[in-house]
């Protein structure tokens, strides 16, 4: 019952095991116990736990009370991360999954069915790959998609965002039955928009057992094609250009939300520009910001990809007195004044 809770608040106050079984003064196989749910923890451990967390032992209740068994994928990641920083991310995920459950719960809008890809064959043409995902997404063949998080709600699917550090892009997987999709909140919108892209790609192929990198350059060749059709490319470009200048590439890049080094490499695979083309680009765009992924955004406003379905449904039920102004601060992480100011009533 408190298990998932003190073992994610142990891991985001950075204590191990051992660590935390030393400031209660018991063994590390009673701290263990606890977070597996094999013992429950009397009121006194409970405040010791509040106290040494800095949280209130009501905290430690679950967000919902439907038993969720939560299945998460492979993530996509910058570079390595530790076990303790592994752990930490999957129970910030099923902490917010949790409350996502919970405010669907009481709206009585749980869905009965959750998105459920048709698995792909690896071998599948790979434009009649992109054509069925697109369709799948609800999204036209050619154009810019408005937004992609919205595309994703429309299907059912929890969209999470919160900033995960520098490692760590996206990841996907089922909370019970419901699909979610989660990306860093800290990088730019055109990231935001291939990451959450990508992850919904990989629905379809994670059934495979194939070659990681394989898959990956599938996937993030299918990704780049969603985000820009080959014939977007060629109506804006041209068959065949060797001179494109920056206002050009900048301005398609802002018209499609993609990023001028995801847009160049489309532009290389379709053979509009040249290897000697690209490989330049990319030599002028380390010796500006270095690594790719320090890549400036050209969009100032990136609100259209902030997931707002959770929000909205929170207020929903605050404004049909279905929870309260406090247990609204809660689910949203929010101060109780920001609460009160969004809820003034017309």
């Amino acid at each position: 019952m408190y298990g998932k809770k003190i073992k994610y608040y142990r891991l985001k106050n950075g204590l191990s095991v051992k660590e935390l079984a030393l400031k209660l003064n018991i063994t590390s196989a009673a701290v263990s116990q606890y977070e597996n749910d094999h013992r429950n923890p009397d009121m006194d451990m409970l405040k010791k736990l509040s106290t040494i967390f800095n949280v209130t032992p009501l905290d430690f209740l679950p967000n919902s009370t439907i038993d969720c068994v939560f299945t998460h994928n492979a993530f996509r990641t910058s570079s390595k991360i530790n076990k303790k920083d592994e752990e930490l991310f999957f129970s910030e995920i099923e902490d917010k999954c949790l409350k996502q459950i919970e405010i669907m719960d009481l709206l009585n809008v749980l869905p009965s069915t959750s998105f459920t890809p048709t698995p792909l064959d690896f071998n599948q043409d790979i434009n009649s790959a992109v054509s069925f995902i697109k369709k799948e997404l609800g999204v036209n063949e050619s154009g810019p998609i408005y937004s992609v998080v919205q595309a994703l709600e429309k299907l059912g699917i929890v969209v999470l965002s919160f900033d995960a550090g520098d490692k760590i892009e996206g990841c996907n997987g089922k909370a019970g039955g419901i699909t979610y999709i989660f990306f860093n909140s800290n990088r730019t919108i055109e990231r935001k928009r291939f990451t959450m892209i990508h992850e919904f790609v990989h629905l379809f192929y994670n059934h495979l057992n194939i070659d990681e990198k394989e898959l990956e350059d599938r996937v993030n060749k299918i990704s780049g094609m969603i985000l820009i059709s080959d014939q977007d490319l060629i109506n804006e470009f041209g068959l065949i250009n060797r001179n494109i200048n920056k206002y050009l590439l900048e301005s398609v890049s802002k018209e499609y939300k993609i990023a001028p080094s995801c847009l160049i490499r489309r532009l290389r695979d379709l053979n509009i520009i040249t290897e000697i083309y690209y490989r330049n680009f990319h030599k002028f765009l380390s010796a500006r910001v270095g690594s790719r992924k320090n890549e400036p955004t050209l969009i100032n406003d990136d609100s259209l990809e902030e997931p707002l379905s959770f929000n909205q449904m929170v207020y929903k039920a605050l404004s049909l007195e279905i929870i309260s102004i406090s247990k609204a601060s809660e689910l949203l992480n929010v101060p109780v004044g920001i609460i009160m100011e969004n809820n003034v009533r017309y």
